[in-house]
C-alpha cells in the first residue's frame, strides 16, 4: 500500500507509541470491563493510515443524508404506515412490541412535546461493479448499510482519529499520493449542533441538556467529548450525565409535564446512548422510565417515533422507486434507490425472500439481519438457512430481513491494537492486508409532527474497519478500528495502490 512501504524498520517501535499516546492525549480511549477501576484506560482500535474512497461516492452519501433524515421524520409521523409495518413483528417480538405500545400511547394521549429531534448516522460500503483485473473508481459504487437512529456514537473519536492519523504522517514524512485529499470531518460539529437546536427550541435558557447512559460504558469518552464540545460552543449549556437504570429514583414529572431531575433541575433536551436493545431494559420499571421520558414536555433526541423509524423492516418495505415516492420526490426516491442492495422479506414460504434463504447455493452472498437497531446479531452465509428453519411460523420470520451481501474490495493497512500484556508496552501493530471499510455519514434533524423542519444537517463521517470474515463491526466490542478517510479525485486512477488484488 502508498503509505506501509513508506516506513522504516526502524521507526516502527516509536510509531506505535506516538500512536498510542497522541490517541490518549486526543481523548481517544475505551475503558474495558477487564480493567480494574476506572481510572484504567486504554488508546481505541485504530488504523496507522486512512481508508481509500473515490471523492465522487463520498459526495453522493454525504449528499444523500438530509433526504434520509427527512425520510425518516416522514416515517416518525405515520401512524398508520408504521403500525401497518411493525404491528404484525410487534406480535411476536417483545421489544419492539413495547416500544410500539409507548409510541401509540403517546399519540393517544397528545404530545406534550410536538418537536422531535434525532442526530442519526448512516452507514456504507463500497461494492465492486465489475471483475476486471486493473479497477478504477469506475468500477466502484456505494451500498446503503443500514441507518442509526438512536445512540449513534463514535462523532468525537472518528474527528480525533484523524488528526492522530495526519499527525503522524506529517511527523513520519508520509506523504499522500497526487490526486488524493484529506476532508474535514465535523462529526462532533454535526452532534454539538443537533443538541443546541433541540435546546434553543426548547426557550428556557435555565434548563439542562440530559444524557442517558449505560451503566459502565465502554465508550464513555465519547460522551464526554460531547459534553465539553457543547459547553465550549454554548457556556450558558448546562449538561448533565446519569444512568438510564438511576432514573427511576431521581425524575419526575412537574405540573406542566416539565421532566425535572433532581427535584429542581428542568431537562430541555434527552439524548439517549442507550435504549435500543432488549438487554438495557432489565432493572426494574425500565419501560416505565422510557414512558415517563417520552410523556415529558422534553425535547427527545430521538423521539420514540423517530427511533422505531429505524427499524430494518423499514429498509426492505421502502428497497423501491414506488415506496420511496409514498415520503419523497421523484429525485429524492431515485438518489435514494441507486445505492439500496437487494433486501428481501422472508415471511411467505412462497417469497423470494425466503426460498433463497433456504437455498444452498450462494449463500455467502447473503445476510440475514433482525429488523431491530444496535448492530450484531446478523446470521451470516451457511448458518441462515438452519436458522430459518427453526422460525415456525411467518410472524416469527417477520422479524428478519434478508439483505444482497455487499462484495467489497479489499485493503492492506496497520492495525493499532490494544495490549493489555504489559511486556507488550500496551499497544500491537497488526499488519492486515484483508481489510473491509464501512463508513458512516452523520446527519440531525429538527422537525414538529406536522412534518415542519426546523432544521436539517448532514456532516461529518466514520469510518470502521475490520478484517475480511469478520461479520461484526462494532469498535468498542473489539470487532473493528477506526480509521480516517483519504478521497481519490481521479475517476480514472489505478487503484492497485489502495486496494488488494484479489
Amino acid at each position: 500500500m502508498w503509505a506501509i512501504k513508506q516506513i522504516h524498520k526502524s521507526d516502527k517501535v516509536s510509531f506505535l507509541r506516538d500512536a498510542r499516546d497522541y490517541s490518549l492525549l486526543n481523548g481517544a480511549v475505551l475503558r474495558y470491563d477487564s480493567m480494574s477501576n476506572d481510572n484504567c484506560v486504554a488508546h481505541i482500535p485504530l488504523t496507522a493510515f486512512p481508508s481509500p474512497m473515490p471523492d465522487k461516492l463520498y459526495r453522493e452519501c454525504l449528499d444523500l443524508q438530509p433526504i434520509i433524515n427527512k425520510l425518516m421524520m416522514f416515517i416518525a409521523n405515520d401512524p398508520d404506515f408504521m403500525n401497518e409495518i411493525l404491528g404484525p413483528i410487534s406480535e411476536v417480538d417483545k421489544f419492539t412490541q413495547n416500544l410500539l405500545a409507548i409510541e401509540n400511547t403517546i399519540r393517544r394521549e397528545g404530545r406534550a412535546q410536538p418537536i422531535m429531534s434525532c442526530i442519526s448516522r448512516a452507514d456504507y460500503m463500497l461494492h465492486k461493479m465489475s471483475t476486471n483485473e486493473k479497477m478504477s473508481p469506475r468500477d466502484l459504487a456505494v451500498r446503503q448499510v443500514e441507518v442509526n437512529a438512536i445512540a449513534s456514537g463514535m462523532s468525537a473519536h472518528s474527528r480525533n482519529i484523524k488528526n492522530t492519523q495526519e499527525l503522524l504522517m506529517s511527523k513520519y514524512s508520509i506523504f499522500k499520493q497526487d490526486n488524493t485529499i484529506f476532508p474535514t470531518n465535523d462529526s462532533l460539529d454535526l452532534v454539538v449542533d443537533g443538541l443546541i437546536d433541540a435546546f434553543d427550541s426548547y426557550g428556557k435558557s435555565s434548563a439542562q441538556i440530559l444524557l442517558v447512559a449505560e451503566p459502565r460504558s465502554t465508550n464513555f469518552s465519547d460522551q464526554i467529548l460531547i459534553e465539553i464540545a457543547v459547553h465550549r460552543r454554548r457556556r450558558d449549556i448546562r449538561f448533565v450525565r446519569r444512568r438510564f437504570d438511576k432514573l427511576p429514583s431521581i425524575m419526575r414529572l412537574g405540573p406542566n409535564k416539565e421532566l425535572l431531575l433532581e427535584e429542581s433541575k428542568e431537562i430541555a433536551v434527552v439524548y439517549f446512548r442507550i435504549g435500543y436493545d432488549p438487554s438495557q431494559y432489565t432493572f426494574e420499571n425500565a419501560w416505565e422510565t422510557r414512558l415517563l421520558l417520552e410523556r415529558s414536555r422534553a425535547i427527545k433526541c430521538p423521539s420514540i417515533n423517530f427511533h422505531l423509524s429505524g427499524a430494518k423492516k423499514f429498509q426492505q418495505v421502502l428497497n423501491s422507486r414506488e415506496q420511496l415516492e409514498r415520503f419523497l420526490d421523484t429525485d429524492e426516491a431515485s438518489k435514494l434507490e441507486k445505492v439500496f442492495c437487494k433486501i428481501w422479506s422472508i415471511e411467505s414460504e412462497l417469497s423470494e425472500g425466503y426460498k433463497l434463504a433456504m437455498a444452498t447455493t450462494d449463500s455467502n452472498k447473503l445476510v440475514l439481519k433482525p429488523q431491530r437497531e444496535g448492530g450484531g446479531h446478523n446470521i451470516f452465509a451457511q448458518n441462515i438457512k438452519p436458522f430459518v428453519e427453526q422460525l415456525t411460523n411467518a410472524r416469527e420470520r417477520s422479524q428478519y430481513i434478508l439483505m444482497e451481501y455487499i462484495d467489497g474490495p479489499r485493503e492492506q493497512n496497520l492495525l493499532l491494537l490494544y495490549d493489555d500484556q504489559p511486556e507488550h508496552d500496551s499497544v500491537r501493530m497488526d499488519a492486515c492486508d484483508q481489510l473491509i471499510s464501512e463508513l458512516g455519514i452523520f446527519g440531525s434533524i429538527l422537525a414538529d409532527n406536522n412534518s415542519t423542519i426546523l432544521s436539517n444537517r448532514a456532516a461529518g463521517y466514520l469510518v470502521r474497519s475490520k478484517r475480511f470474515g469478520v461479520n461484526e463491526g462494532g469498535v468498542a466490542a473489539g470487532y473493528s478500528s477506526i480509521s480516517n478517510l483519504i478521497l481519490l479525485q481521479d475517476d480514472d486512477a489505478d487503484l492497485t495502490e489502495y486496494f488488494v488484488q484479489e
